[in-house]
């Protein structure tokens, strides 16, 4: 039997093709399917494995038929019966932990109850310089590590209104506290909600910051403006040129989005979104994005 082992980004240069297959004998794990696939290119192999040659790095993310390994049992699970695994090498941090899933948690509860506010942030953000991506990932984990916020990071461009950010934060959160996240990263959840993708590798190239950027949007989710500040002050190990906090308040700026999701006047005037405080547009990417929920 051979699995395809397909390669994104960077890894994808330094494979020097967009895939390889792989001759895979019945009772070989997932990660020895891995192996296989890496061990005779070393630029490859040191990119994709550690130091040690046997344990494959954090920030890469494995895609097992298109979804997260961690969701179906780890890099040992067997690669019996498997058609494709899809290496990506990931730029996009945000919570893992189960400390910071139950703090998503609390602002779940926050939203739901309709007791207190959440304070919302939509951040463009200019760098003087353009950076590795997983350098600016690491530098915002520093920042907003051991705080009750929720962030994320997207490319420019994407967010049809406030509301639409906070319907994505919402039905990314809820997702973790159902099971019915896609990724075990915030970030890329997040991603997939926001143009509404159950596909991380097509999130990723649709509304991924790419592997170098100088600008991207910030998006952040906390329980108390004073806390956002507190935080937001805090940018300066970034080289910021410019920070500019978007008025999303007009609907529908981000008309590339809908370009995107191919969403058509029927689909528009079909939505379990009902509320006329909505425009046509918002409730056809909220319907889409909450049925992501329903899939799995």
């Amino acid at each position: 039997m051979k699995v395809k082992v397909s390669f994104l980004a960077v890894l994808r240069s330094l494979a020097g093709t967009n895939f390889v297959e792989v001759e895979v004998r019945q009772g070989l794990s997932i990660r020895d399917v891995i192996y296989l696939a890496c061990k005779d290119n070393e630029a490859l192999f040191k990119r994709v494995f550690d130091s040690s040659g046997e344990r494959i790095r954090s920030d890469i993310i494995i895609l097992v038929d298109g979804v997260d390994v961690n969701l179906i049992g780890g890099l040992g699970s067997s690669a019996d019966n498997i058609n494709e695994i899809t290496l990506i090498p990931s730029v996009h941090g945000g919570l893992t932990t189960s400390a910071a899933i139950d703090r998503a948690k609390k602002l779940l509860d926050l939203l739901t109850d309709g007791k207190d506010e959440v304070d919302l942030r939509v951040l463009h953000i200019k760098l003087r310089k353009e950076l590795p991506s997983q350098e600016i990932i690491q530098l915002l984990e520093d920042i907003f590590k051991g705080t009750d916020v929720v962030w994320a990071t997207s490319r420019p461009g994407l967010a049809l209104s406030l509301l639409h950010v906070l319907f994505v934060f919402y039905h990314t959160i809820k997702a973790f506290v159902m099971g019915k996240n896609i990724s075990n990263k915030f970030n890329i959840e997040f991603l997939l909600r926001l143009v509404c993708e159950d596909q991380i590798a097509r999130a990723l190239e649709v509304a991924g910051i790419g592997d170098r950027a100088r600008e991207f949007h910030l998006y952040v989710m906390s329980p108390s403006r004073e806390t956002s500040q507190e935080r937001l002050q805090a940018l300066s190990p970034l080289p910021v040129e410019k920070v500019e906090h978007l008025d999303l308040s007009r609907p529908c700026e981000a008309t590339s989005l809908l370009r995107i999701l191919r969403i058509s006047d029927e689909e528009l005037r079909a939505t379990t979104y009902k509320s006329s405080a909505l425009s046509p547009e918002l409730k056809g990417v909220l319907t889409r994005m909450s049925l992501l929920n329903t899939r799995k």
